[in-house]
């Protein structure tokens, strides 16, 4: 899945996804902080399946109490379908043109990521 990160002045917080279009708009506004996770999508899927075939053992950490792993990783493929149309050169171009004011970090790789996470989150 694509992801953005924002963490607000008031605390930090992180979104995942973008939620209702509005309101993903007014926290790109207000955050002080971008990291867009722009994996490959093929590397979206394969992480979706590999949920999939872990849930079958054990629930994903994190995952809803009374979820399906099977109904969720279905509607995750559909939204990685849909992704193209919004996670795309001109978002990322939008992402770039606001960071005079703000931090931005631009994932493209999973080495990439593990990197971020090992330098900003532990």
């Amino acid at each position: 899945m694509k992801h953005m990160s924002v963490s607000y002045s008031s605390g930090n917080w992180i979104v995942d996804g973008f939620g209702p279009i509005d309101s993903f708009h007014q926290r790109l506004e207000a955050a002080d902080t971008l990291v867009y996770v722009d994996l490959p999508y093929i590397t979206s899927y394969w992480f979706v399946t590999k949920r999939l075939l872990k849930g079958l053992f054990v629930k994903p950490e994190g995952w809803p109490e009374g979820s399906s792993v099977l109904k969720g990783t279905f509607e995750s493929y559909k939204v990685l379908r849909l992704c193209p149309k919004f996670w795309n050169d001109d978002f990322t171009a939008r992402l770039e043109a606001m960071s005079d004011k703000k931090s931005l970090y631009i994932v493209k790789s999973v080495s990439e990521l593990n990197n971020f996470v090992c330098r900003n989150l532990k």
